[in-house]
């Protein structure tokens, strides 16, 4: 089990710092799925007609997927904070070492640009059409795979490349890698924008 955690945990120090490090990276794809599951009403209230009526009003397409996008942001942030948070208050319970409260938070933190990079693939899709969600799933599930299980797997290095947890991994007390975390940001950004293009372009009649 030891090793199971540590390997998962992507070389932390000590044991505890690895389970920490492996509860944060799997908590931030959770983080993902919910962001992903905003995307999933839009397209529900798509298919049930719901958004036929929001969108008689004077709200417009980009200003409905835009708010989704700030609801994501903000319940992708929210899980990771009280991630954290939970970590932080079982750990002083049990008693015993482990990591700073601060520490905890700022690695949290710093799981949030690559877990929204991995929600933007969802929003992208749904620009071009409902029936395209489904991509965001999968961007979930390879972001697992090749991000915190990416070294249980034996994924290769070039492969993990491409998933954002692999890029800006959950490092409790390590300092968050600033070029990865500003390219995922702005893959991010890119992607929502991608988005708001395709639905410009998109009969939503």
């Amino acid at each position: 089990t030891r090793s199971l955690i540590e390997n998962l945990g992507g070389g932390s120090v000590d044991l505890v710092g690895a389970l920490f490090d492996t509860v944060l990276g799997v908590v931030a794809i959770a983080a993902a799925a919910a962001a992903v599951s905003v995307v999933g009403h839009l397209r529900d209230d798509d298919r049930r007609g719901r958004a036929e009526v929001v969108l008689a009003t004077a709200v417009s397409p980009v200003a409905r997927l835009l708010a989704a996008a700030a609801v994501a942001a903000v319940v992708a942030a929210l899980v990771l904070v009280l991630a954290a948070a939970g970590l932080v208050i079982g750990s002083t319970i049990v008693g015993g070492p482990g990591p700073w409260g601060g520490e905890v938070a700022a690695a949290a933190i710093g799981q949030v640009p690559p877990t929204l990079a991995v929600a933007a693939v969802a929003f992208a899709a749904y620009g071009f059409g409902v029936r395209w969600v489904v991509v965001g799933w999968i961007a979930v599930v390879a972001d697992l795979l090749l991000g915190p299980l990416g070294p249980l797997i034996g994924a290769p290095a070039w492969l993990r490349d491409l998933a954002p947890h692999a890029q800006v991994p959950a490092r409790v007390g390590a300092a968050i890698p600033v070029a990865p975390t500003i390219v995922v940001s702005i893959a991010a950004v890119a992607l929502v924008a991608v988005g708001l293009w395709a639905l410009r372009r998109r009969d939503l009649t």
